[in-house]
């Protein structure tokens, strides 16, 4: 195994999600910010904390390559800009009573589970924020799952 610093692009995105994410939740994505997440990082304002963020994900990055190579690399990076909204409204299905899945749902989890490849040493392994980005997680993915056509049209029982 072995562990990189993430793509700040790819970093400030996540960010830009959980932010969005804590502000809008359930009402607009079907789950809200995970307890574990949400206490992490200490969000106490609805609203623009991409920066805040960003600075703890990148700050745990670092803290997982550090401790996987013993080194002392502690740089903050400025957060890049982000370019376009990439989240869209929701769109109903109505005749499988589902949410319609996006390609962005697939290209954020993949992401957040990069990210959480790459923060998966015994130096953040009980950090909070690390466990609070497994259940984000778990959530985009049973969201994935439960929205999908054939796990709906599944028997139940």
């Amino acid at each position: 195994m072995s562990a990189f610093i993430m793509n700040l692009q790819s970093i400030a995105e996540i960010a830009d999600y959980i932010d969005c994410l804590n502000f809008v939740g359930f009402d607009y994505f079907g789950y809200s910010i995970p307890f574990e997440l949400n206490q992490a990082l200490n969000l106490t304002s609805r609203t623009g904390n991409q920066r805040k963020i960003f600075d703890a994900l990148y700050s745990l990055n670092v803290k997982a390559v550090n401790g996987r190579y013993n080194e002392d690399n502690s740089e903050a990076a400025d957060m890049p800009k982000l370019d376009h909204v990439i989240y869209t409204p929701k769109k109903w299905d109505c005749k499988n009573s589902i949410d319609i899945i996006e390609p962005w749902h697939y290209q954020l989890l993949k992401k957040l589970q990069c990210f959480i490849y790459q923060c998966s040493e015994d130096a953040t392994a009980s950090d909070p924020l690390y466990k609070g980005l497994k259940e984000l997680e778990k959530a985009i993915v049973f969201y994935i799952v439960q929205n999908n056509s054939d796990y709906s049209s599944a028997l139940w029982g």
